[in-house]
């Protein structure tokens, strides 16, 4: 994160996969409230990335479709500010947060063997399934 001396920001983060394949990442980053305007760039040849700056709650959103394990992918920010801040920008700028979903892995690798059910009805029929989902929902790391 670097900081101009016209009051204008620049972020740089860097999402990098090692093994695992989620199909659907936000990475949200709350920004101050002084912040005007916000131009971003992906990297070049991004496929199955977007990018969105909710004016509402000041907050920067970029999804991702899927991320291929061993990748790595970069967003650049740009804040132009409506007037100078000369605190420091590491306290200013807001916390990252990531949410994500991993369908049929389970960290713990707790199994369903056996399920009965207790109760049955002539107007229900279950199915004879079971989903392994992982999710992380408050994933935030403070820059």
């Amino acid at each position: 994160m670097s900081r101009g001396c016209n009051g204008r920001d620049s972020y740089t983060l860097r999402l990098a996969n090692q093994a695992l394949v989620p199909p659907f990442v936000v990475v949200g980053d709350q920004q101050r409230a002084e912040s005007l305007l916000v131009n971003y760039e992906l990297e070049p040849g991004a496929v199955g990335q977007m990018t969105d700056f909710k004016e509402s709650n000041r907050r920067l959103e970029w999804s991702l479709k899927k991320i291929v394990g061993g990748s790595e992918h970069t967003l650049r920010a740009k804040l132009t500010c409506s007037q100078e801040s000369h605190g420091n920008i590491t306290k200013e700028a807001g916390p990252v947060s990531m949410t994500f979903t991993i369908p049929m892995y389970n960290p713990s690798r707790l199994q369903v063997k056996y399920l009965q059910i207790a109760k049955k009805t002539k107007t229900s029929n279950p199915y004879r399934w079971v989903r392994y989902v992982t999710q992380a929902n408050s994933y935030v790391a403070r820059i």
